[in-house]
C-alpha cells in the first residue's frame, strides 16, 4: 500500500513540475536562413574586429536566439543594434587560394573568402525591395506556439544578395 502512495506522490510531482516549465519552443525567437548553394559563415562583428562566425550549410537554418519578453524587433534592437553589430557574410573558401582562418563557435577551423555582404544598425523600415539584416521587411514572421501567442522570424541570405554584391 505504501508504495502505491509513493508512485501516486511521484507521478504527481513529476506532472507539476512538467507544468512549470517553461516550452523551449514558447519564445520569441530568431532565425538566419541560407538559401544559397554555398556553405556560407555568418559573423557577427562587434564594435572593433571582435567577430563570431556561424557556419551555414545550403538549406540550413540556425537560430540566433530568443525571449519571451520582447517581441521578435525588440530582440534585434536590444541584443544587435544596442551592441552597434554589424552582420557580414563569407563564403567558405580554401586554405591555398588566400583564405582567411577563422574558427567557428565550436573552435572548429576554417578558411574563408573576403566579406561578400555587410548590414549594419539601425533597425528601419524600408521597401521589400532592400534586402538587410535590419530592414523589418526583410523579416518573415510567423506565429508560433499555443493560441499562436509567439513570433517566429527568420531572416534568409538568398543567392541574389551574393550576387548583387560581388559586382
Amino acid at each position: 500500500m505504501a508504495s502505491k502512495k509513493l508512485f501516486y506522490i511521484f507521478f504527481l510531482l513529476l506532472f507539476f513540475s512538467s507544468c512549470l516549465e517553461r516550452n523551449p519552443e514558447a519564445v520569441n525567437n530568431l532565425f538566419i536562413l541560407n538559401e544559397t548553394k554555398d556553405t556560407i559563415f555568418v559573423a557577427e562583428k562587434y564594435r572593433s574586429s571582435n567577430r563570431t562566425y556561424r557556419m551555414l550549410q545550403p538549406k540550413e537554418s540556425r537560430s540566433l536566439g530568443g525571449n519571451y519578453y520582447q517581441s521578435v524587433f525588440d530582440i534585434i534592437r536590444e541584443t544587435y543594434q544596442k551592441l552597434d553589430i554589424e552582420i557580414e557574410v563569407y563564403k567558405l573558401a580554401c586554405p591555398n587560394c588566400d583564405g582567411k582562418e577563422i574558427t567557428d563557435n565550436y573552435s572548429n577551423p576554417y578558411f574563408i573568402g573576403p566579406c561578400l555582404l555587410s548590414w549594419s544598425p539601425p533597425l528601419v523600415s524600408l521597401p521589400d525591395s532592400i534586402h538587410s539584416f535590419y530592414n523589418t521587411n526583410s523579416w518573415v514572421i510567423k506565429k508560433g506556439g499555443h493560441k499562436n501567442k509567439w513570433e517566429i522570424a527568420t531572416f534568409t541570405i538568398t543567392e541574389k544578395d551574393l550576387k548583387q554584391n560581388q559586382n
